[in-house]
C-alpha cells in the first residue's frame, strides 16, 4: 500500500460491505482534503459578518463592489 487512496481498495477486498467502505472512502477523502477545506473556512470567517451582504458575497463569490455596482443590497 502506497496510500489512504490504497486503503479504500484494500478494505473493499474484505466485503465489509458498502457502508462501511462509503464511510472510509470519506474519511480519506477529507483527510486529503483536510487544508483546501481548513483555508476555505478562513476565507469564508474572513467575509462573514452576520450581514446579508456577506452572506451574499460569500454564495455568489463576488465582492461588495460588485454587489453595489449591480444594485446593491438593502440591509
Amino acid at each position: 500500500m502506497n496510500g489512504p487512496e490504497d486503503a479504500v481498495t484494500a478494505d473493499a477486498g474484505r466485503g465489509d460491505g458498502q457502508d462501511r467502505l462509503f464511510g472510509d472512502a470519506v474519511k480519506i477523502y477529507m483527510e486529503l482534503k483536510r487544508e483546501e477545506i481548513r483555508r476555505g473556512v478562513i476565507d469564508a470567517m474572513k467575509v462573514l459578518d452576520g450581514s446579508l451582504k456577506a452572506d451574499v458575497m460569500a454564495l455568489t463569490g463576488m465582492t461588495a463592489e460588485e454587489i453595489d455596482a449591480v444594485g446593491g443590497i438593502e440591509e
